[in-house]
């Protein structure tokens, strides 16, 4: 998938970064603020994608 066809399908990040090749877009859910959804992009096209869990205090 490129970078076009995500941000199509799941739409714009709350954040990215990355350099060089490499890129991130991050999620972050209304409902599931703890959690964290990247999408890991090399050269525009998705390598990687998951989801980041942080525990509440």
């Amino acid at each position: 998938m490129t970078k076009a066809q995500v941000l199509q399908q799941v739409g714009k990040p709350e954040s990215v970064n990355g350099a060089g090749n490499e890129e991130y877009f991050w999620y972050i859910p209304a409902n599931k603020f703890w959690t964290r959804y990247y999408v890991r992009f090399i050269d525009g096209k998705v390598e990687s994608y998951g989801i980041v869990e942080t525990k509440g205090e």
